[in-house]
């Protein structure tokens, strides 16, 4: 998380802008754009149910949309929907224990012990190494397939854009890490984990918009699956942002 992420939500909590006004930005829900698919990998999308109950009493909700993405010719995978302030709970529970592991992490910073975050910089930093490793040997392979005609130029050109954009962001990542490990300020660091614990004490009390921009500074994306594997539960995998 960089200095000029924790300004821009600073600055808006400033503007503090009014919930009416947050439905036409297109905020619909504290998680908005952070929720993937369990079942396909794609972005799920919220949308919002018109029911109507008895005496014409609105019964509109929001929820989120069921995907039915085609993953292989012929086969259709189902991951179900489900009202959004159900995973709105989930989240600020997952918050709440997130906090208690930034809590211990805040005691070995304070008595001058990085040792954990260094390792926890350095096993992610081997992880995107890894995938940097696989993406680069599919790019490979995606120009073989081309030159030996499996492959048609437009579906190269498509797959081998997404591949390289992939590329792209990974080695951008590991740079930011790597300039993490190399320059680990313990003060920074503190200020850091005590300004997120703040935002972690606070968030319940903050306006729609102000949430849906403390999760993005806080999350990577929540990998969301509701399918018969899962009981018709509602799973849900938080990919935290490394501070």
């Amino acid at each position: 998380m960089t200095e000029d992420e924790f300004n821009q939500i600073q600055s808006l909590f400033k503007s503090r802008r009014s919930k009416e006004n947050l439905y036409s930005l297109g905020v619909k829900s504290s998680v908005n754009k952070l929720l993937v698919c369990g079942v396909c990998g794609k972005g799920l999308t919220i949308q919002k149910n018109n029911k109507v109950l008895k005496g014409n009493r609105d019964g509109s909700f929001y929820q989120i949309r069921p995907c039915r993405h085609e993953i292989a010719e012929d086969v259709k995978y189902y991951n179900a929907g489900s009202k959004i302030t159900f995973i709105e709970k989930a989240v600020i529970e997952e918050l709440k224990k997130h906090k208690v592991q930034l809590q211990q992490d805040l005691i070995s910073l304070l008595e001058a012990d990085t040792s954990g975050v260094e390792e926890k910089l350095s096993s992610q930093l081997e992880s995107l190494k890894a995938d940097l490793a696989k993406k680069e040997r599919k790019a490979k392979r995606l120009l073989n397939l081309y030159l030996d005609e499996e492959l048609t130029k437009q579906e190269y050109q498509e797959m081998k854009k997404e591949t390289e954009e992939t590329i792209s962001a990974l080695k951008s990542e590991i740079d930011l890490l790597e300039h993490k490990l190399n320059s680990l300020d313990v003060s920074v660091q503190i200020e850091k984990v005590n300004e997120v614990i703040d935002l972690i004490d606070n968030f319940e009390e903050m306006d729609l918009e102000e949430q849906n921009a403390t999760l993005k500074l806080l999350i990577k994306h929540i990998v969301y699956t509701r399918t018969d594997e899962t009981d018709n539960q509602p799973l849900l995998e938080i990919h935290w942002r490394e501070l």
